[in-house]
């Protein structure tokens, strides 16, 4: 019942500095805890976190393609089906001519993934919100400098 108590234990004592995977292990438990902790006092975990804070919440849907005419024509989909939040993947696979495998390098995809977005917008106009997600497989730096490579400042 000492979730609080047991975050810090888990955080504080750690031997080895955390990184994604000591810190996404400990988020589960942190949740499986707080799942717990709600099902013996008989209430839904959001009062253990302070009470019902809305009535709704946005969500957004994702899609993706291998090519640009896909994606198009799935974003389009999801905007006749009213979502006006969208995510899309980032664009661009490359397979490996040693290993015959599909190879994805982030830091490649970026020019041509704005080149996609781009069409995306053009064929669907202003109204939906359109992002993307590379799930940190860029650095903060890679990110930075591929935007003034692509001119973006």
């Amino acid at each position: 019942m000492a979730i609080g108590y047991i975050w810090q234990l888990l955080y504080r004592s750690q031997y080895f500095e955390g990184g994604r995977v000591l810190t996404a292990a400990q988020a589960a438990i942190d949740l499986a805890l707080h799942d717990i902790k709600g099902k013996a006092l008989g209430v839904p975990v959001y009062e253990l976190l302070g009470g019902k804070q809305r009535d709704f919440i946005p969500c957004f849907a994702t899609t993706g393609s291998s090519d640009v005419e896909t994606l198009v024509a799935n974003v389009k989909l999801l905007v006749s089906k009213n979502w006006n939040v969208i995510r899309m993947s980032p664009a661009y696979r490359q397979t490996d001519l040693a290993t015959r495998e599909q190879v994805w390098e982030p830091w490649d995809s970026i020019g041509i993934t704005a080149d996609w977005f781009a069409q995306v917008r053009a064929a669907v106009g202003s109204g939906p919100v359109l992002g993307t997600d590379y799930h940190h497989r860029l650095s903060v730096a890679e990110s930075a400098s591929s935007r003034l490579r692509e001119g973006a400042f």
